[in-house]
């Protein structure tokens, strides 16, 4: 399991997504990358703003190839906003699974992740 740690980095994907959330209670409780090639990668990106003053004690990710950023830990004042970025990068052909789980003072929440890794289309070949 990986901890995750306090960055909000750029990163160069394929494609992208972005949801505004005001509890963390609406966030979906299953995300699906759907089919991503191998070597582009995805990512999804949730912008939180805390309703109350809260404490999220720890982000965590498991499941082979996915990965994440953010800013959403500490103290969150009432509605301070920041970003929880859920990044595919499938290396190889096949059906992948994970889980994120977000602990705060109060709660804990959980989003179930999935995706599949695909193969490249072949290159198209000029006419003559």
């Amino acid at each position: 399991m990986k901890t995750l740690v306090a960055l909000l980095l750029v990163s160069t994907l394929s494609f992208s997504a972005h949801a505004k959330i005001h509890a963390l209670e609406d966030m979906t409780e299953n995300y699906d990358f759907g089919e991503v090639t191998i070597g582009q990668g995805a990512s999804n990106t949730w912008e939180f703003t805390a309703e109350k003053d809260m404490y999220i004690t720890s982000v965590t990710l498991n499941g082979k190839d996915f990965w994440a950023e953010t800013d959403c830990l500490g103290e969150l004042d009432a509605t301070y906003t920041c970003y929880f970025e859920l990044n595919f990068d499938p290396t190889e052909v096949g059906d992948y699974t994970g889980t994120a789980v977000m602990t705060t003072d109060t709660d804990t929440f959980t989003l179930n992740i999935t995706g599949k890794g695909v193969e490249a289309a072949p290159a198209q070949m000029p006419e003559h």
